[in-house]
């Protein structure tokens, strides 16, 4: 069953409350849980339950719309909110515990793919034997 990505408008609206609307559309919102749906099914492992992938969307979403709130503040009115820094560490803090659960890469406290983790990884030992089957 394919999640409706419509329907976390509203979760992620609830999570960012404090956030006029003004300064966040539903329409914007919807292009980052877009954002958050591929970024998550791109990493997140097989058996993953839809529900769980749904709130790892939700979360994410919330975390990629208060930085398009941020940046649309900033713009508009010259500084930052004074409680953004807090409030964006918190909002990513919850995405990174949802995607370590499930995520088949390591991840980085910054949402992203932990690509000096990958290149230490190693293959257990390989070795050719003998085989025990006759090809006759």
């Amino acid at each position: 069953m394919a999640i409706n990505l419509n329907s976390l408008i509203y979760n992620v609206r609830s999570t960012l409350s404090d956030v006029p609307e003004e300064f966040l559309t539903d329409s914007q919102i919807y292009v980052e849980i877009d954002k958050a749906n591929a970024y998550c099914n791109a990493i997140v492992m097989d058996d993953t339950t839809e529900t769980y992938l749904t709130k790892c969307i939700e979360v994410v979403a919330a975390f990629y719309s208060y930085i398009n709130y941020t940046t649309l503040s900033e713009r508009q009115l010259g500084t930052l909110p004074p409680t953004s820094k807090i409030r964006l560490d918190a909002l990513r803090n919850v995405a990174v515990s949802f995607l370590q659960l499930v995520s088949k890469f390591p991840i980085n406290e910054n949402l992203t793919i932990d690509i000096d983790s990958l290149k230490e990884s190693t293959c257990g030992q390989i070795s050719l034997t003998n085989t025990v089957l006759n090809d006759d």
